[in-house]
């Protein structure tokens, strides 16, 4: 276990956890129309984003959710360097449709924001959003991150910036 919250432990993925993100996240058009490349992953196309980007026992790359009490894997989180703006760390969350409206996002964004200014704390702290994805923007006001701009990722599309304000 890498970082627990009151409801949850945010955790290098294991290997019986590759079905379940793809069944449950990858899958989901619900779910990945604001996140990631906006589309839904085929199989492999999963497979192969969980080996690209995933860490392994370290706190680098994205990191599965479970939830404390049962153990279920409910999303993924990560916290990267983000190229847009200069010496930036980009934090960031998707979530199994059936954990959303729980509080688990806001859960994870003051997990992650806890961890990026003990560990980065001369970097600022960004979150991007698909301007459409309104619970999320929501979520990034409610943990006091400000709108900075918008932009055209090459590989997300739209998205808006926030910054956490020191």
């Amino acid at each position: 276990m890498i970082l627990k919250t009151e409801r949850l432990l945010i955790d290098s993925i294991k290997t019986e956890d590759y079905d379940v993100l793809y069944q449950k996240i990858f899958s989901g058009t619900n779910v990945m129309k604001y996140a990631l490349m906006g589309k839904v992953l085929t199989q492999n196309e999963s497979q192969q984003f969980i080996e690209e980007y995933f860490s392994i026992n370290t706190f680098s790359g994205f990191l599965v959710v479970r939830e404390q009490s049962t153990g279920v894997l409910i999303g993924f989180t990560g916290l990267l360097p983000y190229a847009e703006i200069k010496n930036s760390m980009e934090f960031g969350f998707v979530l199994a449709s059936d954990s959303w409206g729980k509080g688990y996002a806001t859960e994870i964004g003051r997990a992650m924001i806890s961890y990026a200014k003990e560990k980065y704390h001369d970097m600022n702290i960004m979150a991007t959003v698909n301007p459409l994805n309104h619970s999320s923007i929501n979520v990034l006001k409610k943990l006091d991150l400000k709108y900075v701009k918008t932009v055209n990722d090459k590989q997300r599309g739209k998205r808006e910036i926030f910054q956490l304000k020191n």
